[in-house]
């Protein structure tokens, strides 16, 4: 038996070490989520754990708009006869009116606004946290947008998305994704003129161009004179992005007909109230059962406790890390639902030992 426990010793005492470097590595990480790392002058790491206070709410976890507070609309979007007649997917068009409603915001520095399409596909609904001007951003949102076509060193269109008949995604001669694309006939004789003048040149394609929200969706190489008002537009697409850039040209702007149909402010204070709340009630409710798993399972319930802390400082952490996630009301309510599904799942266990 003496035998035995010696060889055991090693292994137990190794354990041990492995479990006092995971406690201190947990409790080293929950420090740094609720205060930060700084060292000297340079910020390494933000704090990134919730608290109660609002005011003190963690700026790398982006809430959204039931909790930050600010505006949100809602638009029924239909096919304008254009793009019936051309048979264009209404679900492709939706990605491409999302997309380009995402690109004002950010160019507005919306850089948190949330576009999603709503009623399976019919409508859709921004969000910016944050703001209180509802009719500014009906502006922006609601303004109607224009296709360019500029040359290279030149500071005015020559041409315009209504002289384009249609665009497509099609393959090139080396079997290639590109765009094709028909000009009626002022088009192909504009086009067919400075193609031949910008030839081995670059002509950029945009939206908007000359304002604060211009986005350029394209700059071809002009490599040989277009003058039939057919053609196609080369570059490293895929059928997606193809799809996506051949709708927004077909459409101009905005390829769906929007109608505004529900404008409305969410204040901060409620917000406010409703983080610190929900927040305050999921800390009361984490801690009782942590204390119960303790007070039933004993050790058992200490080891699992304190996974449950590791696994909230992991969750949270990711949440911060990633871009473009916003933590609202129901996403709290399910970050909660996680937490006692992981609990549910020891108490199965601990109960079969």
């Amino acid at each position: 038996m003496a035998k035995n426990t010696r060889k055991k010793a090693p292994a137990r005492t190794a354990a041990v070490v492995a479990l006092c470097v995971v406690l201190a590595l947990t409790v080293f990480l929950g420090i740094v989520g609720v205060k930060g790392l700084w060292v000297g002058k340079l910020d390494y790491f933000k704090p990134w754990l919730p608290t109660t206070d609002a005011d003190k709410w963690p700026e790398n976890l982006t809430l959204g708009l039931d909790l930050r507070g600010g505006v949100y609309v809602e638009y029924s979007a239909e096919q304008t006869q254009k793009s019936k007649d051309q048979g264009l997917a209404m679900g492709e068009q939706m990605n491409a009116t999302i997309g380009v409603l995402e690109s004002r915001l950010t160019g507005k520095g919306y850089t948190e606004a949330a576009v999603s399409s709503i009623e399976n596909g019919t409508g859709i609904r921004v969000e910016v946290p944050g703001v209180y001007d509802q009719q500014t951003l009906l502006d922006l949102l609601g303004k109607t947008a224009e296709l360019d076509f500029v040359a290279e060193g030149e500071n005015e269109p020559f041409m315009t998305g209504e002289n384009v008949k249609r665009a497509y995604p099609t393959l090139d001669e080396r079997n290639q994704v590109c765009i094709g694309f028909e000009l009626d006939d002022e088009g192909a004789r504009i086009f067919g003129e400075k193609t031949r003048q910008w030839l081995k040149r670059v002509i950029y394609i945009y939206l908007d161009y000359g304002t604060d929200q211009q986005q350029m969706l394209a700059n071809p190489v002009v490599s040989s004179v277009i003058d039939t008002g057919s053609g196609i537009i080369q570059g490293t697409y895929t059928e997606e992005s193809a799809q996506t850039l051949a709708t927004q040209i077909n459409s101009g702007a905005v390829p769906l007909l929007l109608t505004q149909q529900k404008v409305d402010t969410v204040s901060a204070t409620l917000g406010d109230n409703a983080l610190s709340t929900a927040v305050t009630a999921a800390l009361i409710g984490i801690v009782l059962v942590m204390l119960i798993m303790i007070f039933r399972y004993r050790l058992n319930g200490v080891v699992a406790s304190w996974a449950l802390c590791l696994y909230i400082i992991i969750l949270f952490f990711l949440l911060a890390l990633i871009d473009g996630i916003q933590i609202t009301l129901p996403g709290l309510a399910g970050i909660v639902l996680g937490i006692g599904m992981a609990v549910d799942a020891n108490v199965i266990i601990f109960e079969r030992f």
